[in-house]
């Protein structure tokens, strides 16, 4: 072909190419009259799920939110009500311990004579009574004071009394498979099964009124009347605290 020729050729094409443009132009604008309020209803239609999904969103998490709240109000509500019975315990059971103490005073001044200066067979009398009227945290200290302040022959006589008296203070393992004893200077564990004598924790000469295992019953912990306490890891004997 000439040069002619093919310059009119691409012209041919150029003009076919703008014909056929225009003609996508003219239905594109076609179709979007003739459709324009379904393509706006369509998007009013989305925009509303949009909105809606939104709204339970929001709404989700406030009751979320409400929820977790309440529960924390009520949980805070509980562990109050929980320490302020825990206050009226101690607060009682203070109380009765001072009538109790009270009490043995008053005891121990009305039979003052028969106890210090009466016949061996007046301090094994009130020796036996002690224990009898009086809870083994009054009892054990109450006749350690007596040990203490008596001297000669009678000193044994609180001392058996004392190392005999019930002291109250046996407590078992969360599982029930230890049994722990308080002695007169020791704390004895117990299989329970076999009964076997498994461990000894020296209390030297403190008088121990309770013993409790940890809830994991790993470790087990000995108050005293003077209001120390200490911690023994069960599994090897080992004291692990002193409070005093």
């Amino acid at each position: 072909m000439t040069p002619e020729e093919i310059e009119k050729a691409q012209l041919a094409l150029e003009r076919k190419q703008l014909e056929v443009d225009k003609a996508v132009a003219e239905r594109d604008r076609n179709f979007f009259n003739r459709n324009t309020g379904v393509l706006i209803s369509a998007a009013v239609s989305f925009a509303a799920v949009v909105v809606s999904l939104g709204q339970v969103w929001v709404t989700t998490i406030s009751k979320n939110n409400e929820l977790e709240i309440t529960t924390l109000q009520r949980k805070a509500e509980i562990e109050s009500q929980e320490r302020q019975k825990d206050r009226e315990l101690a607060a009682s059971e203070a109380q009765r311990k001072r009538e109790l103490d009270l009490s043995a005073a008053r005891f121990i001044t009305e039979n003052r004579k028969a106890i210090f200066g009466g016949s061996a067979e007046d301090k094994e009398i009130f020796a036996r009574l002690i224990p009898t009227l009086f809870p083994p945290e009054v009892a054990a200290p109450l006749l350690q004071r007596l040990e203490n302040a008596t001297t000669g022959p009678g000193r044994k006589i609180w001392e058996d009394a004392r190392k005999t008296a019930p002291n109250g203070a046996d407590s078992y393992s969360p599982d029930a498979r230890f049994l722990a004893t308080v002695g007169p200077d020791a704390i004895r564990i117990w299989d329970v099964a076999s009964g076997r004598e498994l461990r000894s924790l020296n209390t030297g000469s403190q008088i121990v009124s309770s013993v409790a295992f940890s809830h994991d019953g790993r470790e087990i912990v000995a108050k005293a009347v003077d209001g120390s306490e200490d911690t023994w890891d069960l599994s090897t004997g080992r004291l692990l605290q002193k409070k005093r």
